[in-house]
């Protein structure tokens, strides 16, 4: 996956969220945090491994909400 597509994603989820959220929760437009390469996460499918493409960061985040409202607008 490359950057671009990566941010769309990120910003379609911020969106998502802001939805399920009240008016005056919501989270602000902002544009989209370059993940955090290097990374190394201890559980989900790539646990010991540095995250160190946007692909890999992308399904840890929805490992993440694996199971909450959100995860089938992911």
């Amino acid at each position: 996956m490359k950057r671009k597509t990566y941010e769309k994603k990120m910003r379609n989820f911020l969106h998502q969220l802001n939805q399920m959220q009240p008016a005056e929760k919501r989270l602000p437009d902002m544009r989209p945090n370059r993940p955090e390469f290097g990374f190394i996460p201890e559980v989900g499918k790539y646990a010991g491994e540095p995250i160190m493409s946007y692909q890999r960061e992308w399904d840890v985040l929805v490992d993440i909400f694996k199971g909450s409202p959100i995860a089938d607008k992911l």
